[in-house]
């Protein structure tokens, strides 16, 4: 899988996909590549379509990996409503490498 080796091969620190039209199935195989990342520093996804359902996906990769490095997260203007402000807020009780 293309993510996987551009995330966890080749150790990227920063990611930056604002606007590519990725939806919550996009998001949902980037996820997958999270769960064991260690090197990601920065994820921008602002300006896409991942919604409630990829922010779900997101946050249940980002609250399983203890080793993330994840420091900054972008998500404006994806039509992210209370649902996916609530995975957030859970996702942060247990994620403590996010800081913005």
């Amino acid at each position: 899988m293309i993510v996987s080796q551009i995330i966890v091969a080749k150790k990227c620190t920063e990611l930056w996909l604002y606007g590519n039209k990725i939806t919550s199935k996009g998001v949902s195989i980037l996820a997958k590549s999270l769960i064991n990342n260690s090197t990601l520093q920065s994820l921008d996804l602002s300006f896409n379509q991942i919604y409630d359902v990829g922010v779900f996906e997101l946050t249940r990769a980002l609250s399983s990996n203890q080793k993330s490095s994840l420091m900054f997260l972008y998500l404006s203007k994806n039509g992210i409503g209370n649902d996916g402000a609530s995975y957030l807020s859970e996702m942060l009780k247990t994620n403590q490498s996010l800081k913005e």
